[in-house]
């Protein structure tokens, strides 16, 4: 419940972030991947069951929050009836913009690259 509550309180601040301007819409693709979908997650990470499945061809909007989680890009997305939700950014094409990498490194203190 309270993932749900905190959710619905986002819509509104985030909505009201772009007034004025509008909120590019992005392609849920799967090209090259072994998927033939793409899960919505209430939050950045894979570490709880997806809320619903995007499609390739289905829009969403790019509310411009990406956020590494669990080994893994998201981007936050509103798609169908208003709805807020995280997407693999691997998995959104924002106007032939290349996908983020599925996994990537985190940089340790030094600098240098780490699994």
């Amino acid at each position: 419940m309270k993932a749900i509550i905190y959710t619905l309180t986002l819509l509104p601040t985030t909505i009201m972030a772009y007034s004025g301007d509008c909120i590019p819409s992005c392609e849920i693709t799967t090209a090259g991947t072994q998927w033939d979908y793409a899960n919505v997650r209430l939050n950045p990470c894979n570490n709880r069951p997806a809320i619903t499945q995007l499609y390739d061809g289905d829009i969403v909007y790019n509310l411009d929050n990406s956020r590494f989680g669990c080994g893994y890009w998201y981007s936050q997305v509103l798609y169908g009836n208003n709805k807020v939700g995280w997407v693999a950014s691997q998995f959104i094409d924002c106007g032939g913009n290349p996908p983020v990498p599925a996994a990537a490194m985190a940089a340790d203190e030094t600098g240098s690259a780490t699994t």
